[in-house]
């Protein structure tokens, strides 16, 4: 009985703090970088943002942003975005910035992306029992006389190089060598 109100009690910990997040859905209206403000158009009122350095900011990839609110996204007004925010001491803190979810990416050269659909799953194919082959009847084809070929050879004439040949002198003899007796030496 104790490991079960352990666990609810965990569960009821986990739980608890995913009740107090809150998502707005809305469209970036402008985005100030440096102050780190970023202003929403919720419905027909615009709501300003006040964005932390621990906020997480992630593009249309789900992937986060590198360069936060200067990215090219927030350039852009009407851009889709959703906010997440949570109670901390009695104010709404940013915990995370989804931006672009429902737009199409659009590659340097103007070509947009379409999103790859769902991998297909193969269909099985059933195999069929073992095929005998048929034996097809080819047509008599009937015998060609053979032909010359059209090849027409040419003479060529080939003319001898204008090339002088010079005698190699022929080399110096030799110095003698001297032959040390191995017997001398003893």
């Amino acid at each position: 009985m104790l490991r079960t109100f352990a666990a609810a009690l965990c569960a009821l910990a986990v739980f608890s703090g995913s009740l107090l997040a809150e998502e707005i859905k809305g469209k970036v209206k402008s985005v100030d970088a440096d102050k780190s403000i970023m202003t929403v158009t919720v419905g027909d009122k615009d709501q300003e943002y006040k964005i932390c350095d621990d906020t997480k900011i992630v593009g249309p990839n789900g992937q986060a942003l590198k360069d936060g609110l200067k990215a090219k996204l927030f350039s852009r007004a009407g851009v889709p975005v959703v906010i997440t925010t949570e109670k901390k001491d009695g104010k709404d803190v940013v915990k995370e910035v989804k931006i672009g979810l429902n737009i199409k990416p659009i590659q340097p050269g103007g070509i947009q992306i379409k999103p790859l659909p769902a991998p297909i799953k193969p269909m099985p194919v059933p195999i069929p029992p073992a095929i005998k082959p048929m034996p097809v009847p080819l047509p008599a084809l009937p015998p060609v006389p053979p032909q010359p070929l059209p090849i027409q050879i040419k003479p060529i004439r080939i003319q001898p190089l204008p090339i002088q040949i010079q005698p190699v002198p022929p080399a110096p003899p030799a110095p003698p060598v001297p032959v040390e007796d191995p017997k001398k030496d003893k």
